[in-house]
């Protein structure tokens, strides 16, 4: 009998790498080979692979202080408890600290959805940003109103792309957060807002209108994803590393990392006007001579 090989997959974007397409609970191995069980978003956008963080219903604002106390610190490093283990409850979820640090350095973005848990992923009230522009796992303790770059916003129907839009943290008191009533960078949200209301993570000031506050069954998401672009050009790259590794023993001189040189006709000379020679690959013994340099092509 042959034996079980387990591929160690270190986050959900290495699941859909590797063909995975159904979206639902896997199994993670990180680096220290710890294992934990995410909800993985597999199909609601192309190019991510979504990780589930946090997943918690407006009806936990009033009833359950556990929920409300790990909401306000979900972003800081002091919390190492998790709400519904490894298995989300949609009304009520958050997954460990460290296994959420985990993930974050194998991101590249974060988003906040609505409803995901009925409606799947809907682009009005969502939010999504990249972690080089916000990195929630080391945001500041507190601060008001200032300005971050989002790839995508939309809020109640007004939307932006490739904007800034205002956050909220204060430690204890607001977990992170939007206010629409205020335009202070170039996101604007007012029209049809409640004075001081708030959007994605805290909800002291509701709107029926918003999605995540719709009534209290309303779920509000928090995921993280390394855009599966990236990873493809890293592939690539790495798959350029190899090729020129291999072309060196062809004398096709290779330079930095993942760059092969190639010497375009001019440096031929007289090679230019050979239609025969365009796109060929020269090493670094071209000469003016184009019989030359094609013979060289020929014998590497």
């Amino acid at each position: 009998m042959g034996r079980h090989c387990e591929f160690k997959r270190k986050s959900c974007q290495a699941y859909k790498a590797a063909g995975e397409r159904k979206s639902g609970l896997y199994k993670i191995i990180d680096d220290r080979n710890q294992s934990f069980q995410v909800f993985c978003d597999f199909d609601s956008e192309p190019g991510f692979a979504w990780n589930l963080i946090q997943s918690f219903s407006l009806s936990q604002k009033q009833v359950n202080y556990k929920i409300i106390f790990i909401s306000r610190i979900f972003f800081f490093s002091d919390y190492t408890e998790a709400v519904s283990g490894d298995h989300p409850n949609w009304h009520a979820y958050l997954i460990r600290r460290n296994y959420f640090e985990w993930l974050g350095t194998q991101s590249t973005h974060w988003r906040a959805t609505c409803r995901y848990d009925t409606d799947g992923v809907v682009y009005t009230d969502y939010m999504r940003t990249s972690l080089a522009n916000c990195n929630v796992l080391t945001l500041p303790t507190n601060f008001y109103g200032q300005c971050f770059q989002f790839e995508f916003i939309n809020i109640r129907g007004h939307e932006c792309v490739d904007c800034t839009v205002p956050l909220w943290q204060n430690k204890g008191v607001w977990p992170l957060h939007t206010d629409t009533s205020f335009h202070l960078c170039e996101f604007n949200g007012k029209q049809g807002a409640l004075n001081s209301e708030d959007n994605f993570g805290f909800y002291g000031v509701v709107n029926s209108q918003h999605r995540c506050s719709n009534n209290s069954l309303s779920t509000t998401q928090f995921c993280v994803s390394n855009s599966l672009v990236y990873m493809s050009l890293f592939y690539i790259l790495l798959l350029l590393v190899v090729i020129c590794m291999l072309a060196s023993q062809m004398k096709v001189l290779c330079y930095q990392i993942a760059k092969c040189q190639t010497y375009s006709l001019y440096i031929c000379g007289d090679a230019l006007g050979n239609s025969e020679l365009v796109g060929h690959a020269f090493h670094a013994f071209a000469t003016i001579k184009p019989i030359q340099c094609y013979s060289w092509y020929v014998d590497d």
